[in-house]
């Protein structure tokens, strides 16, 4: 028999409200996969909403990490989820240092990242499946929800 396949699809509510952010957040080593040893500050800025009538959201995104010479700047969005804890997740296209053409998702809290028995704003990334300039398995950048040093997220409704 042969294997059977699996395939992910977000559920979503165009008028379940859109995200904005921008801030900083420290990058510990090994998450820049090219560049395991960089570590340092990261930065980002992005919105993403979907306009009225479109099944597709709209908006950008840029991160940004010096350290391991990362300029991300998305091309197209896919989809847009947001939650009611709040927190929203969006994924895309888009390329780095003007390139490499890679997907992305992000992964943004709003006010409700658990940490240190308080509830922070907190931004993830993965940057996957580049056509050129990542890992041997064309991944560039990968860390889970981290609470932002400076700047704020907001899930608008």
């Amino acid at each position: 028999t042969g294997a059977s396949a699996c395939t992910m699809l977000p559920v979503y509510d165009p008028t379940d409200g859109f995200v904005t952010g921008g801030g900083r957040i420290d990058s510990p080593a090994g998450k820049d996969l090219l560049n395991t040893s960089a570590v340092g500050p990261a930065s980002f800025g992005f919105v993403s909403k979907y306009l009225k009538g479109a099944s597709t959201p709209s908006g950008n995104l840029e991160f940004q990490f010096q350290a391991g010479n990362l300029n991300f700047k998305s091309s197209s969005m896919n989809w847009l989820v947001v939650t009611g804890q709040p927190r929203a997740q969006f994924q895309g296209t888009g390329t780095i240092n003007g390139t490499s053409v890679c997907k992305f998702q992000v992964d943004a809290w709003d006010n409700s990242f658990p940490s240190g028995g308080a509830f922070v704003d907190a931004f993830g990334i993965k940057i996957y499946s580049c056509n050129s300039g990542g890992d041997v398995n064309g991944n560039r950048y990968s860390i889970d929800a981290t609470p932002l040093t400076k700047g704020s997220i907001l899930i608008h409704k």
